[in-house]
């Protein structure tokens, strides 16, 4: 009689320790459930922020159409918990000395 007594008792409690977790979950007003609310409050968002681009490159060419320049930039903060990641380049290029000065007199080159 003891044995079926506690076997009795271990199943009401599992019943109502059920039955508990069940109305919690299905009582939590968020509508993506407690551990996400908790594991958002948690986390605030931070989009990716560039640093600002570094100094021109020399020409790599002296005069003509084919010279350019490029300068770089680097992330200073990643994105995390959600934020928006960097848009644009790392890299800007441009096109340098395109006139050239023949003895004091401007020509084009090409």
């Amino acid at each position: 009689h003891r044995a079926k007594s506690a076997n009795s008792t271990a199943m009401k409690t599992l019943s109502v320790t059920v039955t508990l977790a069940l109305l919690v979950v299905l009582l939590v007003p968020d509508s993506q459930g407690w551990w996400w609310s908790r594991r958002r409050r948690s986390c605030s968002r931070v989009d990716c922020q560039w640093r600002e681009f570094g100094d021109w490159s020399e020409c790599t060419a002296t005069c003509g159409t084919q010279g350019t320049q490029e300068r770089t930039r680097a992330i200073a903060r990643l994105a995390s918990c959600g934020g928006s990641t960097c848009s644009g380049d790392s890299v800007e290029r441009r096109a340098c000395n395109q006139i050239c000065y023949n003895d004091g007199q401007v020509t084009s080159s090409g």
